[in-house]
């Protein structure tokens, strides 16, 4: 087996490693929750970034927002952002929120799906634990 060969080979089993033990790298999200859900405590290194996506549907004025008032210490990096693999009215997508906690201790974040021109409807939770 030629050099070029060995190194293309590790490269491709090294890939299917990473995304055997990250199931979550293949979408880029750390943690998926749908609407009601209420997450179990995802750990995190304190400053690591963690990536939440949420459902959405394009073209229905609905949007996600975290719950104002809740753990002030989470930040969040960047704003939220529409993704999908088709940019149509009524395609299936998520929001993403890329959050950290600058320090350690357990967090709950809310999220509210807020339809347009009302109050938000119905939320999604997770509780962070940072160390």
């Amino acid at each position: 087996m030629s050099g070029r060969k060995a190194i293309l080979l590790i490269g491709m089993v090294l890939a299917g490693l990473l995304l055997w033990m990250f199931p979550g790298m293949i979408d880029g999200c750390s943690v998926s929750l749908d609407v009601g859900q209420r997450a179990a405590a995802t750990a995190l290194r304190q400053y690591q970034t963690v990536s939440v996506c949420l459902p959405i549907t394009a073209g229905t004025g609905y949007s996600w927002q975290i719950k104002p008032g809740g753990d002030a210490a989470i930040e969040t990096v960047g704003a939220p952002t529409f993704e999908t693999s088709r940019m149509q009215p009524g395609a299936r997508g998520h929001t993403r929120f890329v959050l950290r906690a600058p320090a350690a201790g357990t967090f709950t974040i809310v999220f509210l799906l807020t339809p347009p021109g009302r109050p938000a409807s119905e939320e999604a939770s997770l509780v962070l634990s940072a160390w």
